[in-house]
């Protein structure tokens, strides 16, 4: 993958999302019951602004309890690409829409030498009580999940909105790395881990770094510095082992492509397995997304997938998903079903030059009937068209034996 080359601010740069004046940046907590929570900044334009993040650890749990009496502020893992105007509020968007007015993107995946990971779904450690003991609730349940070269170093491990409130812990881990990582390679090293929610590093994520607001009479069960620790280990920074190679269970979960999105079973099946991951699942919008990626893969990119969509969306509000989730959804997987439909064309295409290649046809030339080979020039239209549809039925098969050689 190609990154543009950005600085802001380097890798131990950050984004800092601001939301408008009046809003905020945090988890919303409105009752006592697990889906009880919102989103709030999903939609909002925001102000963006690069920041670099300390590369000490006691620095930056200074910075991080700074953060969390700040509701209006969100962390981004991405970085600002050039031109953006810092000094208007802006969509968080990796991806263009040409659709769509403000469609440009604002952000890009750079690598980052520090690591936030989301755990949503360690078990309670024996023996502990986390409301008499957080913090070492706290440093047992990282203990439980995190790999070896993650525990040897410096931690902060902080509580997120849903420790409380939800039937596992919740926790979110920060770490400072000895080299930079991106999003693909933290994934290969965590592939044998199930508890750590993936979309933490989607470089426009959201990292909530206040604490939830809490309305309608609810208490905050870690009021004041209880919800993050610090941690010291055997080394400052987190030694980083050798990338794995990508395992294929990986590219059901990593995003990079449409592609990489889909799942083994049919659609159906895969509808009938969404589940968000308090209940095992892999998470809703996750689901959703390999669910759209298979669709499109098999109808084309200029179906309309306004029924899958709405699919997706009715089966994540009888997983109890509350009304700010469904409109975020319903809202976000539009969007990505172009994006998927975007890729699938440009698959295609590169596919079609390339069997046009191996065979001797220029697949764009022949479909025009302006073939610029010399054995292809005297062709009539309808062999033209045959050869074309000859290039069409041998596009699943390459796509195929790419992905097998890749």
């Amino acid at each position: 993958m190609t990154t543009p080359q950005v600085d802001p601010t380097g890798v131990w740069g950050c984004t800092l999302a601001i939301s408008p004046e009046g809003s905020i940046a945090t988890k919303v907590r409105y009752g006592t019951e697990p889906r009880d929570e919102t989103s709030a900044p999903r939609f909002l334009r925001m102000t963006l602004k690069p920041l670099v993040l300390p590369n000490e650890i006691a620095r930056l749990d200074r910075l991080l309890l700074r953060l969390m009496d700040r509701p209006d502020i969100c962390v981004l893992r991405g970085a600002v690409l050039p031109g953006v105007d810092l000094a208007k509020q802006q969509r968080r968007l990796l991806h263009d829409r040409p659709d769509e007015a403000d469609g440009r993107p604002t952000m890009v995946e750079v690598r980052r030498q520090w690591l936030a990971l989301d755990l949503d779904a360690v078990e309670f450690p024996a023996g502990v009580d986390w409301r008499t003991e957080p913090g070492r609730c706290a440093r047992e349940a990282a203990n439980a999940v995190l790999p070896e070269w993650l525990l040897d170093a410096d931690m902060i491990v902080q509580f997120t909105s849903g420790m409380g409130f939800k039937p596992t812990v919740r926790i979110r881990t920060w770490h400072l790395l000895d080299r930079p990582l991106v999003r693909e390679e933290i994934m290969r090293l965590l592939a044998d881990r199930t508890t750590f929610d993936a979309s933490v590093l989607v470089p426009v994520q959201p990292i909530y770094t206040a604490r939830p607001v809490f309305r309608g009479g609810v208490a905050d069960p870690l009021p004041g510095k209880a919800r993050a620790y610090l941690f010291r280990s055997k080394h400052r920074l987190a030694v980083v082992p050798p990338i794995p190679p990508m395992p294929m269970r990986l590219l059901t979960q990593f995003s990079g492509t449409a592609a990489g999105l889909e799942m083994s079973g049919t659609v159906e099946e895969l509808l009938a397995a969404m589940r968000p991951m308090h209940m095992g699942g892999i998470g809703l919008y996750e689901s959703s997304k390999k669910i759209i990626a298979r669709w499109v893969r098999e109808n084309g990119a200029k179906a309309d997938a306004n029924g899958i969509i709405a699919r997706c969306v009715a089966v994540a509000e009888r997983c109890g998903a509350d009304r700010a989730y469904l409109v975020a959804l319903s809202g976000t997987l539009p969007g990505f079903a172009r994006f998927c439909a975007a890729q699938q064309e440009s698959e295609r295409d590169r596919a079609l030059d390339e069997i046009a290649r191996v065979v001797g046809v220029a697949a764009r030339d022949t479909a025009s009937g302006r073939s610029t080979r010399a054995d292809a020039a005297s062709a009539t239209r309808e062999a033209v068209m045959n050869d074309l549809t000859r290039l069409e039925g041998c596009f699943s098969s390459f796509v195929a034996e790419k992905k097998e050689r890749a």
